[in-house]
């Protein structure tokens, strides 16, 4: 299965992108301000399980930075797990140390984009969904 978006407006409400095997999975952009370091638009993901069984999900981060592929060529990187109790919702938070497998950095706000050298996340893909029941 492979879920791909490149579209990063400014929305505060959730967006489906798909069911996959009753797991829904949503995503939303979001300016994130933290207390220490640069704010950063982040592009966050909510996971919600409709089954009524505890599933377990993989899936891999395909990431484009100005158009080209960072990571295309690893087959390892940014592949993330989670485990979801039955009708349990797990969503990404503007936060820099929990839940960093629901959440891709699109760029540095405040005009600190000279760290990445002006880098931004252009379009990602969500690749290799697996359910375990």
């Amino acid at each position: 299965m492979l879920i791909t978006f490149c579209s990063f407006s400014q929305n505060s409400d959730w967006e489906l992108l798909q069911e996959f095997e009753g797991v829904k999975i949503y995503q939303k952009t979001a300016d994130c301000a933290f207390n220490k370091g640069f704010d950063e638009q982040r592009h966050l993901f909510k996971f919600e399980n409709t089954n009524s069984e505890k599933v377990t999900l993989s899936w891999r981060y395909l990431k484009w930075y100005d158009e080209t592929c960072s990571n295309c060529e690893s087959m390892d990187e940014d592949t993330h797990q989670i485990v979801l109790e039955p009708n349990e919702i797990a969503a990404g938070e503007c936060d820099r140390e929990n839940k960093l497998e629901l959440q891709l950095f699109v760029k540095f706000n405040s005009g600190q984009e000279f760290l990445r050298k002006d880098s931004r996340l252009t379009k990602f893909e969500i690749t290799d969904l697996k359910l375990i029941k």
